[in-house]
């Protein structure tokens, strides 16, 4: 497949959002008391099923942020 092919480009990120959105409707993590996003341990949990992973080599690196348009790592 080219690069240039749209499915090549669009996906992997389709599929993320369906993994995010099955782990959420599965886990129903609740979302931390400040901020209002998912906790570091679910998002380690769920960074770790992605395709598009944010890199890391342990939990207390993590924060969450926006991206893509669903909370993930930063």
């Amino acid at each position: 497949m080219e690069c240039h092919d749209s499915k090549w480009l669009i996906n992997p990120l389709v599929n993320d959002f369906k993994i995010f959105t099955d782990y959420i409707n599965r886990e129903k993590p609740l979302l931390t008391e400040k901020k209002g996003v998912l906790g570091k341990k679910h998002s380690f949990k769920l960074n770790s099923m992605l395709h598009n992973k944010r890199i890391a080599t342990i939990l207390n690196s993590f924060t969450t942020c926006i991206f893509s348009g669903f909370p993930l790592m930063s």
